[in-house]
């Protein structure tokens, strides 16, 4: 590991490293919306 690496890892892990998919998060949000659409008063 390079200094470089050790400074960004300084403030703990990446989303990904800590087991995060944004994509996948952003593809279910487009799934549930017409569910929380119909939900709307």
């Amino acid at each position: 590991m390079s200094k470089g690496d050790k400074a960004k890892r300084r403030n703990g892990l990446t989303y990904a490293e800590a087991g995060v998919d944004i994509d996948a998060g952003n593809l279910m949000v487009e799934k549930i919306k017409p569910l929380v659409r119909a939900t709307r008063r």
